[in-house]
């Protein structure tokens, strides 16, 4: 379900915002009517919550719109206008329901959802199909009577999957219900939550992908245009060749019939003359249907090549999608030629990676303005900490400057997390075996016997990100094993695995180790939870795919693919 807060009291549109994440919903928040304005009229939301007094454009005109345009979005007014006039207004103005502030949280998140569930086809409040049990409303969902460990984001793919009842769903339309306006549409990530939702889901499979390119080839566009093409002009040209002919064979008899004598005598002198006419029919026919089959295949050649002329600009634009990611948006179409509705086309799908390529560099300049914010802060904290306090205040120094650190590595490690998912900006090759004896080296095993076995191995990529998910590894497997444990990093044919003895994991637990600030084991102090979804984000920025599988007596396995060249 996805969900638009427009509210202008900023740290009351945040806190709402987390409180419905936490109910699996993909929540979007703005701080003014214009803005909510914008974003209704580029998402398709289930459920708008909307504040009457907002700056820019106020609450009530935003409500007029949405009414205005129709569509599926429901509107709940959250307002301190809580008389009775005031809410008979709103909800005269085509408002589904009305919440005067000061609300109870519960309230607010079950009026959200019974607003969601009416902007869809009626479905039951508990959905069932395939053995799956799902209560969107208790967040709870089973199989077969076993209990289903979903994280927030597998269950509400799974909530929409289930209220699809059967049809297909496009990873486009996950995209747009299940995630928020910061979900990348270029990354694989639907397709990586996919395979896990179906390992925790088991057998039988109940969900299963349609491949795009699984169409019939005898459905292309170009093949129907060929045989448009081809029939007309066949058609065209077998009527023109039988007129001529039945023409010419009324003619003939008509010539013949008149040639003198030919009226007069019972039996003429020349009965010839109709056999020869019906030789000429005859052999006209017979040239007819030759050349039709010859016009049969010279039309279907010259068909295909002029469709294929036709439909040239199509497949530079579907080229240019394919080949767009994070890091190549700087890339146009520019397709030149009259202005018809290709170049239109073309035109318009320019515009849109304008768009895209600026949105993203001002991600890009975010992370960057608050790399500086975040760390001078905590430069001069410390800075007060180590000069301001004496030593001998002891513990309360020392446990200070521990949270100072803490919260450096935090913001570290979100920002390298932010970095990887926004993609590379530009590759090199990157000899990953000499990074992996590189992070060996500087590692502090802390009494685990480390081993490796290592082949060289080129990979296209940063070699500081590749450092960084080497160091998470490698950190994870130490942290999380026993004194003498032992830890194993085997790089061979571009499959870099790390294999550690330690704790058990279940198996219902393997969705939680590559989502953010999950952790297993351990406890706030001793990590934020996010170094498995760094190593997660920087394999799949570089092409890479990630797993965790269980070790027999404890442990996990750890394993990155990459496609590189040896």
């Amino acid at each position: 379900m996805r969900i638009l807060v427009a509210e202008d009291e900023r740290d009351l549109a945040d806190l709402v915002a987390v409180g419905l994440l936490r109910h699996a919903m993909a929540v979007d928040v703005v701080y003014d009517g214009a803005a909510a304005a914008q974003r209704l009229a580029v998402h398709d939301y289930d459920v708008l919550v909307l504040d009457r007094d907002l700056p820019e454009l106020h609450g009530d005109l935003v409500c007029h719109e949405v009414v205005a345009r129709g569509g599926r979005t429901r509107i709940l007014m959250m307002t301190a206008a809580a008389s009775v006039p005031e809410r008979v207004a709103g909800l005269g103005m085509g408002a589904d329901d009305y919440l005067p502030k000061p609300f109870d949280y519960a309230e607010l998140v079950a009026r959200v959802q019974a607003l969601g569930r009416r902007s869809r086809s009626a479905v039951p409040p508990v959905l069932t199909r395939h053995g799956i049990v799902l209560d969107p409303h208790r967040l709870q969902a089973s199989r077969d009577g076993r209990h289903l460990h979903l994280s927030r984001k597998e269950f509400a793919v799974l909530e929409v999957l289930m209220r699809a009842d059967g049809t297909v769903v496009s990873s486009e339309r996950l995209l747009e219900e299940a995630w928020d306006e910061n979900a990348d549409p270029f990354t694989t990530v639907v397709r990586v939550l996919i395979s896990r939702l179906r390992a925790k889901l088991g057998d039988p499979p109940c969900i299963h992908t349609i491949p795009r390119g699984g169409i019939p080839a005898v459905t292309t566009i170009r093949l129907r245009l060929t045989l448009i093409y081809s029939g007309l002009f066949l058609l065209t040209s077998i009527a023109l060749l039988v007129t001529v002919n039945l023409l010419l064979r009324q003619a003939l008899k008509t010539r013949v019939a008149r040639l003198p004598g030919a009226a007069a005598a019972p039996q003429p002198p020349a009965p010839h003359l109709p056999e020869l006419v019906n030789d000429v029919i005859g052999y006209q026919w017979e040239t007819t249907t030759f050349t039709v089959g010859i016009l049969t295949l010279v039309s279907l050649a010259v068909g295909w090549l002029v469709a294929g002329r036709i439909l040239r600009p199509v497949h530079r634009i579907t080229a240019t999608a394919q080949r767009l990611s994070l890091s190549t948006l700087h890339e146009r179409i520019a397709l030149t030629g009259p202005k018809d509705e290709l170049k239109e086309l073309a035109d318009t799908f320019d515009a849109m990676l304008d768009r895209l390529e600026r949105s993203v560099q001002a991600q890009q300049r975010f992370i960057a303005n608050a790399s500086h914010e975040l760390r001078t802060p905590l430069a001069v904290q410390r800075a007060a900490i180590e000069i301001g306090l004496p030593e001998d205040v002891g513990a309360i120094r020392d446990t200070l400057l521990l949270h100072n650190r803490r919260a450096e590595h935090l913001i570290d490690a979100l920002l390298v997390l932010a970095q990887a998912e926004h993609g590379l900006d530009s590759k090199r090759p990157v000899a990953l075996d000499q990074v992996v004896r590189l992070v060996l080296a500087e590692a502090d095993p802390d009494g685990v016997t480390v081993t490796q076995r290592v082949e060289p191995f080129v990979v296209e990529g940063d070699p500081v990100l590749l450092n960084r998910l080497l160091t998470n590894l490698l950190d994870n497997a130490v942290r999380h094993n026993h004194r003498g444990g032992t830890v194993e990093v085997t790089l061979s044919g571009g499959v870099l695995t790390v294999r550690n003895t330690g704790p058990h994991v279940p198996r219902e637990r393997f969705g939680d180790l590559f989502e953010p600030f999950r952790r297993l084991h351990t406890t706030r102090g001793q990590g934020a939870g996010l170094g498995l979804s760094i190593v997660a984000a920087i394999a799949k920025a570089h092409g890479a795919d990630v797993r965790a599988d269980p070790n027999p007596g404890g442990g996990l396995e750890l394993v990155v693919a990459f496609a590189g060249r040896t």
